[in-house]
């Protein structure tokens, strides 16, 4: 897992901090996709750049011929701890934090949130229909201008993720 500053992310969860500042190592918006740590890769999802669809053979790959496709290939590369990278164009466009990422900020719940960013800009939801079988995964509370994205966990209402950079919010259904 990438060394970050607990203090650093705590002022981005109490608004004190812009979203295009934050940093985990040397990872942050718009740099470079070489600046993610190799060691750190667990996986390497690929997109083709003119249409968006996913690459279904990227797995037919090796790591090496992943990385090189990198260069022509959009991704999601997923690091170890639960941290992924967004890169369009050879660059980090979005930040994705869960697992021990979250671990010091799980406990904050969404009105905490709301009272240090105030009223969401638009609020989304997450789920899933598999034949009749319906769930709800996460309630998304979007702010700075779609680039802050709080995932919290439905039955508590507890942050679960949070993702930096603009998401793709066809996939989510408004609130």
């Amino acid at each position: 897992m990438i060394d970050f500053s607990e203090e650093h992310l705590m002022k981005m969860m109490k608004g004190e901090l812009e979203p295009a500042d934050v940093a985990i190592g040397r990872i942050r918006l718009t740099t470079p996709y070489q600046e993610i740590p190799i060691e750190e890769i667990i996986e390497i999802g690929l997109f083709d750049k003119a249409t968006g669809k996913y690459l279904d053979n990227g797995s037919d790959y090796t790591f090496k011929e992943r990385l090189k496709l990198l260069l022509t290939h959009n991704a999601f590369v997923h690091l170890a701890g639960g941290l992924t990278c967004g890169i369009t164009d050879e660059k980090i466009t979005q930040i994705r934090m869960t697992k021990k990422y979250m671990e010091p900020f799980q406990s904050f719940t969404k009105n905490e949130m709301e009272s240090f960013h105030g009223k969401p800009e638009k609020e989304l939801i997450e789920d899933t229909m598999w034949g009749m079988d319906y769930s709800l995964d996460s309630l998304i509370s979007v702010y700075k201008n779609s680039m802050l994205y709080f995932y919290f966990e439905p039955q508590k209402i507890t942050l679960q993720e949070v993702r930096i950079g603009k998401v793709n919010e066809e996939f989510y259904a408004k609130k």
